[in-house]
């Protein structure tokens, strides 16, 4: 990261936020796996994130599947001004629909 410019990185777990330049960041949970190798299953956190300004929040899902996420970010929040929704990589529906969106 910081051969690409960045100065300052910060670790968030779900539900925690960091305030920048004027902006709330929150990150919030996501429905997805994660895996290097077989061996590595879930290792790694998966979140989508809040980003709360003047004018409203504003949701950006990230990567991941349908869930009960959803309704406990909703509940967090006043209505979203906009909310940025994945989907691709959701065939066959029976493996990739817990992690993927479908249209």
């Amino acid at each position: 990261m910081a051969r690409a410019g960045f100065k300052e990185v910060y670790a968030l777990d779900w539900w925690q936020l960091h305030a920048w330049k004027g902006l709330r960041l929150h990150c919030v949970p996501a429905q997805d796996f994660s895996s290097r190798t077989p061996f590595d299953r879930n290792g790694t956190l998966w979140c989508g994130w809040v980003v709360e300004y003047a004018d409203g929040p504003v949701y950006f899902a990230g990567d991941t599947g349908f869930g009960n996420h959803f309704a406990a970010i909703n509940a967090q929040f006043d209505a979203f001004r906009l909310a940025l929704l994945p989907i691709g990589g959701f065939k066959p529906e029976w493996f990739m629909g817990p992690i993927h969106m479908t249209p």
